[in-house]
């Protein structure tokens, strides 16, 4: 049951993800890589604990059973209460690469949208990305949905080695899907962490929801850090 929570947890990343071993330290400035407060992306699920000061024996702490998250139930974050947060790890280097955080339906979601505004600078109003058909796929922000990136694209934080590794595998995408250089062009510009609110949240309507899955909460905020954690070994065997 879980492990089917954490993979709609992780769904909307599956499109950006190539396995991964290690983690590139985060930059100092939290709003660069949209780091969750107490914590960065580098962090185990031992140091996220230490930080929380809980441990897996704590009241309202649940951990899953192959280590790969932990929830704390009741936590207050951007000045309201939240039903639970759980934290997911990635299970190839053991690092924090998502974080969720459920509100209860009637929590006050304007003010955890101007709180994560205030930390994190203003919201973003539109972003395209190109998706694994090479079709474009825009993010619109709404009344019920608002969304950050990181300041730091894939082409800003990677070194010169790095970025020649990055640029030969986006050539040879290009060149196995004859798509007329649109690999290079989306995904230097591809931010490394995405940061979610939603205020009216809802399965997708293509998705099948069997029994033993929990409802989605209606009210949520996802911290995403897939691409920061897939980008090392998407990039060594280009090198």
């Amino acid at each position: 049951m879980m492990r089917k929570i954490i993979s709609i947890f992780l769904s909307a990343a599956i499109l950006l993800c190539f396995a991964a071993c290690q983690t590139p330290a985060p930059q100092p400035e939290a709003a660069k890589l949209l780091e969750f407060p107490e914590t960065n992306w580098s962090m185990t699920i031992q140091e996220v604990m230490d930080a929380y000061q809980v441990t897996p024996e704590t009241e309202g702490v649940t951990v899953l059973d192959d280590q790969s998250a932990f929830r704390i139930e009741g936590l207050t974050l951007f000045g309201v209460k939240t039903d639970n947060v759980l934290f997911a790890f990635q299970q190839a280097d053991g690092k924090l690469s998502h974080v969720r955080l459920a509100y209860p339906d009637d929590a006050d979601m304007q003010t955890v949208r101007q709180q994560l505004q205030t930390l994190y600078g203003d919201s973003v109003k539109r972003h395209t990305r190109l998706e694994y058909d090479l079709q474009e796929a825009t993010m619109e922000e709404t009344e019920h949905f608002a969304f950050w990136h990181s300041a730091t694209p894939i082409s800003g934080y990677l070194n010169a080695e790095d970025w020649a590794a990055f640029q030969r595998l986006a050539q040879k995408k290009d060149e196995e899907q004859n798509a007329g250089g649109a690999w290079s062009a989306f995904m230097e510009k591809e931010p490394l962490v995405v940061l979610t609110w939603q205020d009216d949240a809802s399965y997708p309507d293509n998705m099948t929801v069997s029994d033993d899955l929990p409802a989605m909460p209606k009210n949520k905020v996802v911290f995403n850090a897939s691409i920061l954690h897939y980008l090392p070994e998407f990039l060594a065997s280009y090198k």
